[in-house]
C-alpha cells in the first residue's frame, strides 16, 4: 500500500455489454490504495441497476463515471470501498441577483457578484428564490464585471421579482423513489479504513420518497473520511433531507441545496444536512476536549462545509455528538438548526460558523416566512465574520437572528430536574475529565444579528421556569468578545487538495 498520484494515460477496455473501463497509471491524488492501475469504469447509464453494476466492477481507487441523463431510482445503490463516484456534471448555483427584473423573453441584465465566470453561448437560469416555477433561462450574451446579459428563450410563471438565484444545468440527474424510511437513502456511502469514498458532479432531486436522504455516511472506526463535492441537491417533496451524516469527520464543498425549488415554494422545514452520529463509539464526543478551530491538528476530528450555496431550505441540524465547521457559504433566505440533549440522546457537540453571508430578500407578500438565522439548543461553539442581515418576515415580523433555548424546562422530554446547568445545555462542554463551563461566543459579525433567549410553548412541565435564567450573557455566552485562544482551522480544508480527484 502506498500513496499514490495523479491519474496519467488511459486505455478504455469494454468489460460488457455498454461498460466500458478507462485503465489508468495511477489513482486518487494522496488516497491509500493497492498499487494497481487504476481505472475509469463508465457506466452503462444511469439507471440504478447499471450504477450498482459498476461500483461493483469498481476497485479501490477507482472512478465510476455517469453518463449524462436522467434516471428515477426505486432502489438505493451502496458504496463502500474507496471509489470515486462523479457524474457528468451536476449544475447548480453560481451566483444571486437582487436586480427587479420582470420575467419574459428577451434580453435580461442582473446585478451579480463578481467572478462568477459566466462565459457567453452558456446556459443560466434565474430562479426566484420565493417559488422556483416562476423562473427565466436562456444563453449568456455577456457578462461583464458584475452584470449578466441574458437572453432569455424559456420562462415559467410571470411578474417582476428582485430576488434570483442563477444556476447552471445539471448533466447527470437522479430522482429519489428509494428512501421511504428516517434511516434510508438513495445513495448509502460506508467509510472504507483504506481510502477515501468520493461523490461529485451529480444533481439529486426528489421524487416520491419520503422521510429519508439523497445521501447517508455511515461510520466505520478507523475509517477515512468521505468528501462529496460539485453536487447539486434539491430536497423538496416530503424528503427528510438531502445528506445524513453520521460521523465527526468528512467534508462537503461547492455543492448546492434547495428546498425544492422546481416544485414550487422553498420547504423551509426540509433540511440539507442533518449531523447525527449514535451509538457507542459517538458517546466519546461528549466526554473528551473540543476541537474547535486549531485544535483539530489533523482536520479529521470535526466534519467540513465550505463553499456551498444553500436557497430557500433549512440549511443544518447540529444533532447528537455533532461537531461541525460550516464556513464561507452563502445562506440565500436559508437558516440553520440543532437539536439539545432534551429530545436526542446527546445533543450537539459544538459548532462553528463564520466566514459566510446570509441574504434575506425583504420583498413585502412576497417575503419568506425565516423565523431565525440560527437556533441554539445545546452546546457550546463560535459564530464570527458572517455577515447576517435583519429579519423581517411576513408571519414572524421582526426576528432575532440569532436564538438559544434549554427547551426541556418547559417540555417534556428525556429527563427531569432543572437546576442549572441543564445536562450539556447551550454554553456546557467537557474538558475530558468532567463538564465544564464553555461558553457560545459571537462576534464580529457585520449586520449586527439581534440575540434572543426563547421558550417552548405551551409549558408541558407547569414550573414557569425560563431560558433567559439558565442562558445568562457573560456566562454561558458571549456577544462582542472573541473566543480566547481561538484560531480558525486552515481554509480551504488540505483534504481538496490531498485526498479529492477532479470534479
Amino acid at each position: 500500500m502506498e500513496l499514490v498520484g495523479a491519474v496519467c494515460a488511459e486505455t478504455v477496455v469494454q468489460v460488457a455489454d455498454g461498460m466500458s473501463i478507462v485503465i489508468g497509471l495511477t489513482g486518487l491524488i494522496g488516497v491509500a490504495v493497492a498499487q494497481m492501475a487504476a481505472a475509469t469504469i463508465v457506466a452503462k447509464s444511469c439507471a440504478q441497476a447499471d450504477v450498482q453494476a459498476a461500483i461493483e466492477a469498481a476497485r479501490p481507487g477507482d472512478t465510476v463515471l455517469l453518463p449524462p441523463g436522467t434516471a428515477s431510482w426505486n432502489r438505493s445503490v451502496t458504496i463502500s470501498k474507496p471509489i470515486h463516484l462523479k457524474g457528468s456534471g451536476a449544475g447548480g448555483f453560481v451566483g444571486h441577483s437582487r436586480s427587479l427584473v420582470a420575467i419574459g423573453p428577451g434580453p435580461k441584465t442582473f446585478s451579480t457578484q463578481p467572478a462568477l465566470g459566466l462565459q457567453p453561448g452558456q446556459t443560466v437560469r434565474a430562479i426566484y428564490i420565493g417559488n422556483g416555477t416562476r423562473f427565466m433561462e436562456g444563453s449568456v450574451i455577456a457578462y461583464e464585471e458584475s452584470t449578466l446579459h441574458l437572453n432569455v428563450t424559456n420562462t415559467g410563471g410571470s411578474g417582476s421579482y428582485g430576488a434570483w438565484v442563477l444556476a447552471l444545468p445539471a448533466q447527470t440527474t437522479l430522482i429519489n423513489n428509494a428512501a421511504n424510511d428516517w434511516g434510508q437513502a438513495m445513495i448509502e456511502v460506508v467509510e472504507d479504513t483504506a481510502g477515501s469514498v468520493q461523490i461529485s458532479g451529480i444533481r439529486l432531486q426528489s421524487g416520491t420518497a419520503k422521510f429519508g436522504a439523497h445521501i447517508n455516511l455511515r461510520r466505520t472506526e478507523g475509517g477515512q473520511p468521505v468528501l462529496i463535492h460539485d453536487c447539486w441537491f434539491s430536497h423538496g417533496g416530503e424528503i427528510g433531507r438531502a445528506i445524513l451524516v453520521m460521523n465527526t469527520r468528512g467534508l462537503i464543498y461547492r455543492c448546492s441545496f434547495d428546498g425544492g425549488l422546481d416544485s414550487g415554494p422553498p420547504r423551509l422545514d426540509h433540511t440539507a444536512i442533518t449531523l447525527k452520529w449514535l451509538g457507542p463509539e459517538a458517546s466519546r464526543s461528549w466526554a473528551t476536549p473540543d476541537t474547535m478551530g486549531a485544535r483539530d491538528t489533523t482536520g479529521l476530528n470535526n466534519f467540513y462545509v465550505e463553499d456551498c450555496y444553500f436557497a430557500g431550505a433549512q440549511s443544518f441540524d447540529f444533532d447528537d455528538n455533532s461537531r461541525t465547521v460550516v464556513r464561507h457559504c452563502v445562506f440565500d433566505n436559508s437558516n440553520l438548526a440543532s437539536h439539545g440533549a432534551e429530545t436526542s440522546p446527546d445533543g450537539l457537540r459544538h459548532f462553528e460558523l463564520y466566514d459566510n453571508i446570509f441574504l434575506f430578500d425583504n420583498l413585502g407578500d412576497e417575503t419568506l416566512n425565516l423565523c431565525r438565522w440560527l437556533w441554539v439548543r445545546g452546546g457550546t461553539g463560535v459564530v464570527t465574520d458572517n455577515l447576517m442581515p435583519d429579519i423581517k418576515s411576513r408571519m414572524w415580523g421582526d426576528c432575532d437572528e440569532i436564538q438559544m433555548i434549554v427547551m426541556s424546562l418547559r417540555r417534556k422530554c428525556r429527563f427531569a430536574g432543572h437546576a442549572y446547568p441543564v445536562p450539556r445545555q447551550v454554553g456546557q462542554g467537557h474538558d475530558g475529565t468532567r463538564y465544564v463551563l464553555d461558553p457560545l461566543y459571537i462576534w464580529n459579525n457585520p449586520g449586527q444579528p439581534r440575540i434572543g433567549i426563547n421558550d417552548f410553548e405551551p409549558d408541558e412541565v407547569g414550573r414557569n421556569l425560563r431560558s433567559a435564567d439558565y442562558i445568562k450573557l457573560g456566562r454561558d455566552y458571549y456577544v462582542g468578545v472573541p473566543k480566547p485562544d481561538y484560531r480558525k482551522y486552515v481554509y480551504p480544508h488540505p483534504l481538496r487538495q490531498s485526498r479529492a480527484s477532479s470534479p
